[in-house]
Order: structure tokens, then sequence, then C-alpha cells
């Protein structure tokens, strides 16, 4: 009687053993998952602001090449491929469109917008492209050093009166990351004082 006492107390005990290690043994799989979940979630968010990143880097250098390829005009002697050189004829023909930029490894002032091929970084992953759109309006500028809209008298050949008139320019650079379809704009504006005779006409 006494030996069936304690075999039952032993097999209830081996059964009590049993469940707990069970229930540890969900607790540490659940816990495992848990911060198997969080691990994956960290390393998302941190791959999409590192994307994020990359794309506001590749449109502040669309923005950037921009400028450059601006600051090179130089009245109607500049490459007639200068975007400022096809805002202001545009601007004399009166047809307004974007004129669009596209940033690559090979060519900084690439014409025309990115194709699927055109990649910003080395590893292909980034496009970097822009488009700029000259305002209607313009605003006499300092020239000459004679304050806003004074006129300098010029000699020699094409000789006359000029002014100083700012343009005004609308920029939108735009940066992307297709694997990871994260896309990023940058808007600036910014003028240009340009020398220009008092007729109107570009010099």
């Amino acid at each position: 009687m006494i030996t069936m006492t304690r075999s039952n107390r032993i097999h209830s005990q081996r059964g009590v053993a049993l469940v707990v290690a069970l229930l540890i043994l969900v607790m540490i799989s659940i816990i495992g998952i848990a911060a198997m979940r969080t691990s994956i979630f960290n390393a998302k968010i941190s791959t999409s602001a590192q994307g994020s990143t990359m794309a506001f880097q590749a449109a502040e250098s669309a923005l950037a090449a921009l400028f450059i390829e601006a600051s090179a005009y130089e009245g109607d002697t500049a490459d007639d491929t200068n975007v400022i050189f096809i805002a202001l004829r545009q601007l004399d023909f009166g047809t307004l469109s974007p004129i669009e930029r596209c940033v690559t490894s090979a060519d900084l002032y690439k014409v025309g917008a990115c194709q699927d091929a055109d990649r910003f970084d080395e590893r292909g992953l980034m496009q970097a492209s822009s488009r700029l759109v000259i305002k209607p309006d313009t605003i006499p500028c300092g020239i000459g050093g004679g304050g806003a809209g004074s006129q300098v008298s010029t000699s020699g050949e094409g000789s006359g009166m000029v002014r100083g008139l700012d343009y005004q320019f609308v920029a939108v650079a735009h940066g992307r990351m297709d694997v990871l379809n994260i896309d990023n704009f940058t808007v600036q504006e910014f003028a240009r004082c340009i020398q220009t005779p008092v007729d109107g006409s570009d010099i």
C-alpha cells in the first residue's frame, strides 16, 4: 500500500515537472519570437531611415548640380543647353515648360529626364533629377554698383545701355530609391541678375 502511494506520487511529480517544463519552453519561445519581431521591426526602421537620408542627399545633389549649371550662364555666349539659356529663350517665346536634368555618376548635367538605367550612385540604387521653371515676372536689380534698376553704358561692338533684371526661377529636385520605394522632393526658388539691353533682348 505504501509502495503504491509512493509510486503514484512519483508519477504525478513527473507529470507536473513535464507541464512546468513545457510552460517554460512556451514562455521562452514567446519571448524569443517577440525579440525577433522587435529586431526585424527595428531593422526595417533603420533601413527606411537610411533610405530616406540617401534620397534626400540625392535630391540635394541634383539641386547643387543645377545651381552650378545656372551659375555658369554667361549671356548669349553660353552653351545653348544651359538651363538658364533655355529658360530665357522660353520666356522670349512665351512657352514655359519644365527643363529637366538627370544627375548620373558619369554626367552631372545630363539633359532630359532620367531613364531607368540612369543611376546617381555606383551601387545603382538612387536616381537624382531636377526640373527648372522660369517665372514670367522680372524685377530690376543692381548692376555696376548703381543700385536697383541702374543702367550702365557699354562701348565698343554691341555698345548701348544695359540694365539688370532679376529673373526668378523655381527648381524642384527629386531623389528616389526604387528598391524601397522612397521618394524625396526638394523645392528651391532662386534669382539671377542678368545684364539686359534696354530694349529688352538678352546680350
